[in-house]
């Protein structure tokens, strides 16, 4: 088989796979259901990612609240600001909520820049919002850590505690710092107290809710999904918080880990909200590099949890095309009842810091589920191995970008016997054919007009040189067991916050693209850069397909065609891999020249090598 067809072949199959992993993902994902007579819409992408998901299961949905008119603004406060070496945080008094939760620490912060190259920073000290400042000049909008509040069959009190003002003092205990919010609600009957401490470095907290029965009957709280809830979200962080052109792999998910069950949710319309019945050992919201989550403790796990997307974002916060971002999620207690004088008290750890398997597995509670959360089965495995030898050749090197280079060619190595033994295979028929051209001439002028025949008369070629005409699928091979390691690469650097503002050679940031230098205009696919790998990466995708094809059909159509394929492979890669980071284009590239090397050995050793040829066919003669 010509090297055209080997390569249309590889495509389809490719395809073909996709396909059907995709198919797999759809059938296997639970679906939302259906309200009755109504028909199903699907609003939102909900995934299992281990088996037994059948301990999580959908609850029937709450009924949308009816229209209500737009809330006035409220009188500013004064915020309360708090910092250490991780964070810096400014909470405010109404609602006691933060308004500002920046990560300070220098090793997980970057110098923001948009696609032009301009720097957005603004002269203040380099910070990562995980919280948009946008939020809070919606008036009575959602807030991380508002409380969801319902009393049994009656009355909600979402909007009364959420905007009452609260009283602030420092708090301390446990060898941690913070802040202690307290207020009473008359029309709730409660009296609310809500604590946040940190610990002096790190990551982690604890955050507290204290609710007090000031009347003289017995509340019961229960809502259909829990009891007492806490809102995370909406979004994580901002939309501008992930730069340039690695903001089009944007996403914020729903993480939920249950006892032996992780699910991640991906909303991509407003909805009323999804609920989940279960005992859940912790949840939030992850985006690309950043996670925050609440840890309830051990004997008394989330009870459920309900996400929502709201529409009310757009446009104060963000525009309709990515509001995909702001999804947030409901975590609640079990539904409860608190005696007049009793105070009912709720703590629980948080999370909110990057997603660096090192920290995440020094926290504990099997944070790191959340890295590479999106694969599935078997694939998800890889990318942790690679990862993992990623940092051993960084410690090694001290450089990203030569960890890379060195986990191109250490992957390359363990691929090499399958990959040599596909591609001697490849050329050896290949000089097989080479050395039957002047039968296959023969064969097709003398049968040009019965295709039947022709093909016949091939057969019997191959049968009597003993040539496998299944034998290209050998030659595949070395193709096909690439497409997972590529892809599990994929994953792992255009993920890896590891790679987040490492630079290497020209390239400032192994996460974004090389930028050797700007076009001072927006040029049409290709922007205002130049980047310089993917183009060498094409030129040695060009000079492997080349020093692939040492045959020339006999066929003039597929000689040409044959060639064509030597020019529109790297075109079209170069199209398609333009934008890609830095980091995966490294190891793309590094790879294209060992397969040229490879190739170079490959041909010197077996084309070199002659092999009698029997004599002319007997169908061939004229």
């Amino acid at each position: 088989m010509s090297m055209e067809k080997r390569i249309i072949v590889f495509l389809l199959l490719s395809f073909v796979i996709f396909q059907l992993t995709t198919l797999y993902i759809e059938k296997t994902s639970p679906k939302k259901p259906a309200a009755a007579g109504v028909a199903e819409t699907t609003t939102s992408t909900l995934v299992r990612a281990t088996p037994g998901a059948a301990q999580i299961t959908a609850a029937p949905e709450q009924p949308a609240p009816a229209p209500t008119k737009a809330p006035e603004a409220l009188p500013p406060v004064k915020t309360v600001p708090f910092k250490n070496k991780a964070y810096d945080i400014e909470i405010s008094p109404r609602g006691a909520v933060p308004v500002r939760w920046d990560i300070i620490d220098p090793r997980f912060v970057v110098t923001p820049t948009a696609d032009d190259g301009t720097t957005t920073q603004t002269g203040e000290p380099l910070h990562e919002a995980l919280i948009d400042t946008h939020l809070a000049r919606i008036p009575g909008g959602t807030m991380p850590f508002q409380l969801v509040l319902r009393e049994r069959n009656t009355r909600n009190f979402h909007n009364e505690i959420n905007q009452l003002v609260y009283a602030s003092a420092p708090a301390s205990g446990d060898g941690m710092t913070g802040c202690q919010f307290t207020a009473v609600s008359p029309q709730a009957g409660l009296g609310i107290k809500k604590t946040w401490l940190f610990r002096p470095d790190g990551f982690t907290g604890r955050f507290s809710v204290d609710l007090t029965n000031v009347t003289s009957t017995t509340l019961a709280y229960d809502n259909g999904v829990g009891g007492l809830g806490i809102v995370l979200g909406p979004g994580l962080g901002t939309p501008d918080s992930i730069q340039g052109t690695m903001a089009r792999w944007a996403v914020v998910d729903v993480v939920l880990k249950g006892s032996e069950n992780f699910l991640y949710e991906r909303l991509s319309k407003p909805t009323d909200g999804q609920s989940f019945e279960n005992k859940l050992t912790w949840g939030g919201l992850q985006s690309m590099y950043f996670l925050g989550i609440l840890i309830p403790p051990d004997k008394t796990p989330f009870y459920g949890a309900r996400t929502n997307l709201d529409s009310s974002l757009v446009p104060t916060v963000v525009d309709e095309k990515r509001l995909h971002l702001f999804p947030s999620v409901e975590l609640y207690s079990e539904p409860f009842e608190v005696t007049p004088g009793q105070t009912r008290s709720f703590s629980y750890e948080f999370y909110f810091g990057p997603k660096d398997h090192k920290i995440l597995r020094s926290v504990g509670h099997d944070l790191q589920r959340v890295l590479f959360h999106d694969s599935y089965g078997w694939f998800r495995p890889i990318v942790l191995a690679l990862m993992y030898m990623l940092e051993l050749f960084h410690k090694l090197t001290l450089s990203w970008g030569w960890a890379i280079i060195l986990l191109t060619v250490f992957v390359r190595l363990v691929a090499f016997p399958l990959v040599h033994k596909g591609m001697k295979a490849q050329a050896v028929m290949m000089e097989q054919q080479k050395k039957l051209k002047p039968y296959m001439d023969k064969i097709n002028e003398k049968y040009k007009n019965d295709p039947q025949k022709k093909q016949q008369e091939i057969m019997k070629l191959y049968k009597e040189h003993n040539m496998n005409p299944l034998g290209m699928f050998k030659g595949c091979l070395w193709m096909f067991i690439q497409i997972p390691i590529f892809f599990a690469l994929y994953k792992l650097l255009y993920q890896d916050i590891d790679l987040r503002g490492a630079p290497f050679l020209w390239f400032s940031d192994l996460s974004q693209p090389d930028r050797l230098f700007s076009f001072g205009v927006n040029v049409p696919i290709l922007g205002m850069w130049f980047n310089l790998l993917p183009v060498i990466t094409a030129v040695t995708q060009m000079l492997a397909s080349k020093f692939t094809q040492t045959t020339a059909p006999s066929d003039p159509q597929q000689a040409e065609m044959q060639k064509m394929m030597v020019w529109f492979m790297p075109i079209f890669i170069l199209i398609i891999t333009y934008s890609f980071p830095s980091g995966l284009m490294l190891y793309w590239l590094v790879s294209n020249i060992w397969q040229v090397l490879q190739q170079l050995w490959v041909n010197k050793h077996i084309h070199g090598a002659k092999k009698p040829v029997t004599p002319a066919h007997a169908g061939a003669k004229g």
